[in-house]
């Protein structure tokens, strides 16, 4: 069983049980999970969490990894990516105000505190694993995505541009913590403003054509390519493995990661940050992935073809199509890349205290040149094994604090 099908699996299993421990409180009371997420406390620093957060999963998952998905397993992957963040809300939320609850230290906090003795050593091997993350997928493959899309747009331009986005991304770094949330507060809402913009002018351009492609989505979702029946059947259906998988590359729900933005925040409710988890799959999942969807599937394009492809079908139905594409893609990255180095400072923190600051720049740097100068596909095969270990432990964490997670009170109600 290959990591596509387990990572879905684990998902599947831990937030169905999530969905209904809290009742499916999010699907049943959207404006009360708005409200929740905003309506209490600092509503800037909400948002500045919610677009830290947002700038470490809108990244090469949008794009890339829905084209990848639609490459491999038809149009009926998009039915099932969408799907899929109704069970990575319930993790989401789960997993973020459980870290709240046991003292803001991400899923490293909520290990230590649930697992006594081998807490801490589980909680060492988590915050290893996300340091290393933060140089394969939040660093390398998020600066290949800046290559690829610069070799795309523009071949004689490309060397500049990678330069530019090596100063722009060690620049910002070397701010710190404080530097790159003022940063993402910028970046990510420009970034999602110029991509939806630019996809919705593809779809509108076809708007004739969207009740056949829904058509066609529905029609291939249901057809399993491997087994038959039952929920392994469902799950080895490339259309489901590969939307599920999609929609968790570029969630990362049930990783735990996104709980690391509201670490140092502060004094900070539980709910109030888990429903800003739940806001953060939904613009996403939910909002931008299906966007480069409908964009590929009304644009008869090669979904094989990535940000190439996209970069083409853009050119011919807006000005400087191409061009935008670009920028949105930059912008993604670029916010991507500074998040993650966020992320890795704070489990470099945890694990050596003020020690190895510069060292992990130092570090993270000559990883960001890696991915901008060269081309290597080691950092996916060890981004995929990564994504399954922390998946484990954080489902375990959840499982083992499933106690204290609740719902928002009556106070969030919007009856």
């Amino acid at each position: 069983m290959n990591i596509s099908v387990i990572l879905p699996f684990l998902i599947l299993t831990l937030g169905a049980f999530l969905l209904i421990k809290l009742r499916f409180f999010f699907i049943l009371h959207p404006i009360n999970t708005i409200r929740c997420a905003f309506g209490k406390g600092s509503r800037r620093e909400g948002a500045i969490t919610l677009a830290l957060s947002l700038a470490g999963t809108l990244g090469v998952g949008n794009i890339v990894g829905v084209a990848s998905a639609i490459a491999i397993g038809g149009a009926g992957s998009v039915l099932w990516l969408m799907l899929s963040a109704l069970f990575s809300s319930a993790i989401k939320y789960s997993e973020i105000s459980l870290s709240i609850k046991s003292g803001g230290e991400g899923i490293m906090g909520v290990l230590r505190a649930e697992f006594g003795h081998g807490g801490r050593l589980l909680s060492v091997l988590y915050a290893s694993l996300c340091l290393t993350l933060s140089l394969s997928m939040g660093c390398i493959l998020q600066a290949g995505a800046i290559r690829g899309a610069a070799e795309a747009v523009s071949s004689n331009g490309m060397p500049y541009i990678l330069c530019a986005a090596f100063f722009l991304a060690a620049s910002v770094c070397a701010f710190g913590k404080s530097g790159i949330r003022r940063a993402v507060a910028l970046t990510v809402p420009f970034a999602a403003a110029t991509y939806t913009g630019i996809c919705l002018c593809v779809i509108s351009a076809n708007f004739r054509d969207i009740p056949y492609v829904i058509r066609d989505i529905l029609a291939s979702a249901f057809t399993p390519t491997g087994a038959a029946g039952g929920i392994f059947g469902i799950l080895t259906s490339r259309a489901v493995s590969e939307g599920f998988a999609a929609g968790l590359l570029s969630n990362e729900a049930g990783a735990g990661t996104s709980s690391l933005a509201h670490s140092g925040v502060g004094n900070t409710d539980a709910a109030r940050a888990g429903s800003l988890g739940i806001i953060e799959v939904i613009v996403d999942t939910v909002v931008i992935c299906p966007l480069t969807a409908f964009a590929i599937l009304l644009g008869d394009i090669d979904a094989g073809g990535g940000v190439l492809a996209l970069g083409e079908l853009f050119a011919k139905h807006i000005p400087f199509g191409a061009e935008a594409l670009l920028l949105s893609v930059l912008a993604f990255a670029l916010s991507t890349v500074i998040c993650w180095y966020y992320y890795g400072s704070v489990c470099r923190e945890y694990l050596f205290g003020r020690r190895g600051g510069i060292v992990y720049f130092i570090v993270f740097i000559i990883c960001l040149a890696v991915g901008l100068f060269t081309r290597s596909g080691y950092a996916v095969r060890i981004t995929n094994f990564i994504l399954l270990g922390l998946t484990v432990m954080t489902a375990l964490a959840i499982k083992k604090g499933a106690d204290e997670i609740k719902a928002p009170s009556a106070r969030y109600s919007d009856d």
